[in-house]
């Protein structure tokens, strides 16, 4: 207590001589973020805290200015015992600003275990390692974006303003020195750039591309929005934890920039740490544009292509063109690509190993060899002669999703919808963190029920189930009994990272989707599947066998 009442009273006596935001400042970079078009709707993050209460007071000014409407989402951790009474007393705030519509989405920890998956990405500063483990913190942060980016796709909101500050950019770039040994790319802090949600695209189809993290005041200290609560009698919530130092590393940081600058370094001063971020994040940002910019020219001139046998991208590249690059450019385009095809966005690869790779692929110093590298297996396809010129090589790599071990084959179950419910796809499902898939029933020559055999007569009218696994080397059996041929051979490593629709209710696989192939007698009925690549690049890629 007592370290939150000297914090508190440390943040008022320098809030009384900020400046409160000014309606103009919001606007100006909101309209930026949204590239001058504003959209009908756009969510606000609102934890009730003065950052996200100010930030929820700019967005409607902003709104009723420019014709749109706010939508504000709340999520209830349900951590604290006053948490739900908490996120009501926000709605009311809410309203008395003028927001009308206000969602609490409220985590349900009973339905979750420990073994969640980890989003991985830019705005990971926690890195799931803080004590051990995933940890509270990062499993809370996971379920957080999970339920505001489904509550977006109901309310069809593709933008989320956050109220990350200033305050949060020194942080985040203490932490990240603090975790890569002083690296200077640490510095780039958090991106002022429109971002991918995190961990969107494991939530729904398209959703790495589809929403959207907006950060307007990023360039903003804590002190000036609470001016600008102070300014417009904006009532907020204080979260007493966040001001204990021993609770979290961001807390410890907090409250080592909170001391007097006179007994800081001058280098740890929040002012240098925030300039340095923001010459490092220009450039940085610089690099990124660059490095989307060559992935989005590849893929339209089908110099990335998929392979859908093993859902594989083929790189055919020009290393003389790409080793004049920054080498800030070359390590993006690697982890990019290699995303791509494993789903999963590489947090903290030591540099020393992305050059490794960019070495590899753009130098050719392996040889040739096949090499495994960020959860991908890099193989070399072919080398042609450019049409440009004859003395330069083209470099064709094919990028697959690296085999995996027996101990982690990937599993996911699918239910049909029942005769009558009005529904006739399946709920899509994530298979890999890569692929998602739905299924449906078939009747050879026209689709007449979501089921592919008869409704089950059984006293519980139990539903059919479906799996998504791995290919087996019992599956390999199955196909060559049912007369069809397989792309693989029973000793072939990438078994493993194709996938197969088990039917549960017969014990076998009913078809590859990977190898557009059934598996089936001829009876009446069989299934329809829809399969798409979690990353949107690949959705979009030319498909070649």
């Amino acid at each position: 207590m007592a370290s939150y009442e000297r914090a508190l009273r440390s943040m008022l006596a320098g809030a009384s001589r900020a400046r409160p935001i000014t309606a103009d400042e919001m606007s100006t970079t909101l309209l930026d973020l949204f590239n001058l078009r504003v959209p009908p709707v756009f969510a606000v993050a609102v934890s009730g805290g003065v950052d996200s209460m100010a930030t929820a007071y700019l967005a409607h000014r902003f709104a009723e200015q420019n014709g749109s409407k706010v939508v504000a989402l709340t999520v209830d951790h349900s951590l604290r015992p006053n948490s739900a009474s908490e996120a009501l007393a926000v709605g009311g705030v809410l309203r008395k600003i003028g927001i009308r519509n206000h969602d609490i989405l409220t985590i349900n920890w009973t339905k979750y275990n420990s073994n969640i998956h980890t989003h991985s990405g830019e705005d990971n500063v926690s890195g799931g390692n803080e004590n051990g483990g995933a940890g509270l913190e990062e499993r809370a942060r996971q379920l957080r974006y999970e339920l505001l980016v489904k509550a977006m796709a109901a309310r069809r909101i593709r933008h989320l303003v956050v109220a990350h500050t200033l305050d949060d950019q020194v942080e985040t770039a203490i932490m990240r020195l603090i975790r890569r040994n002083g690296s200077s790319s640490a510095l780039s802090g958090i991106s002022r750039m429109p971002v991918r949600i995190p961990g969107a695209g494991t939530v729904l189809p398209r959703g790495d591309s589809e929403f959207m993290l907006l950060r307007p005041l990023l360039a903003h200290s804590k002190l000036r929005l609470i001016a600008t609560c102070r300014d417009a009698r904006v009532q907020w919530f204080e979260d007493l934890t966040n001001h204990e130092p021993t609770y979290t590393t961001r807390n410890a940081v907090r409250a080592l920039l909170a001391m007097p600058e006179s007994v800081l370094p001058k280098a740890l001063q929040p002012a240098a740490i925030a300039a340095a971020c923001f010459r490092v994040g220009q450039a940085r940002e610089q690099h990124v544009k660059r490095a989307t910019e060559l992935i989005n020219n590849a893929l339209n001139a089908n110099q990335i292509v998929l392979a859908r046998d093993d859902m594989a991208a083929e790189w055919t590249l020009d290393p003389s063109k790409l080793v004049t690059e920054h080498l800030f450019v070359a390590t993006m385009l690697i982890t990019s690509i290699c995303a791509m095809v494993t789903g999963r966005v590489e947090a903290d690869v030591p540099r020393r190993k992305v050059i490794e790779v960019v070495a590899a692929a753009f130098l050719d110093q392996r040889s040739g060899k096949p090499f495994s590298a960020l959860g991908a297996l890099w193989t070399r396809v072919a080398s042609l002669s450019s049409t440009a010129k004859a003395e330069q090589q083209l470099i064709t790599w094919r990028i697959c999703r690296q085999p995996l071990s027996r101990g982690s084959m990937p599993v996911s179950f699918i239910t049909l919808p029942r005769p009558g419910s009005g529904q006739n796809w399946s709920q899509w499902t994530l298979w890999d963190n890569r692929l998602w898939f739905r299924i449906r029933g078939r009747r050879r020559g026209s689709i007449t029920s979501s089921w592919p055999s008869s409704p089950p007569t059984t006293a519980d009218d139990s539903p059919r189930m479906f799996v998504i696994k791995p290919l087996s080397e019992i599956d390999i059996t199955t196909l060559h009994k049912y007369k069809r041929k397989p792309r693989r051979t029973m000793n072939d490593p990438k078994l493993s990272i194709i996938p197969v629709i088990y039917d549960v209710s017969v014990g076998r696989i009913v078809a590859v989707p990977t190898w557009e192939m059934r598996v089936s007698k001829l009876e009446d009925h069989d299934i329809q599947w829809e399969m798409l690549p979690r990353s949107t690049e690949l959705a979009n890629a030319k498909i070649v066998r």
